[in-house]
């Protein structure tokens, strides 16, 4: 079946934009809030996708603010505030580091 891009709903635009940008076989990504919008199924199959190309050798950039979806797919955080990193390493460990705290969660 045809349709245009412009009919589709908001999920199914970011698949076609993430389908847009596998067709070049990318060796890295940049997902910028792909997550933002999507109900759990649909985040539970972007997280899947994501891990399936990590684990064919893409590498992913992902800037996302869903933490379960980051959790979800990333091994190694970066915490940036005002465009400098504040924190490198596990999610868990940056729910604790006393920057990150204060930055995002006003201490």
């Amino acid at each position: 079946m045809e349709r245009q891009a412009a009919t589709l709903n908001s999920a199914q635009q970011k698949m076609l934009d993430l389908a847009r940008a596998l067709a070049t076989r990318p060796r890295l990504l940049l997902v910028d809030e792909l997550a933002a919008g999507l109900n759990p199924s649909e985040l539970e199959a972007v997280a899947e996708k994501l891990l399936s190309l990590a684990r064919l050798g893409t590498a992913l950039v992902v800037v996302e603010h869903l933490l379960g979806f980051i959790d979800r797919v990333a091994h190694r955080v970066v915490v940036m505030n005002a465009g400098r990193d504040i924190f490198h390493g596990g999610l868990g460990e940056a729910s604790q580091d006393p920057q990150v705290i204060e930055v995002f969660l006003g201490g």
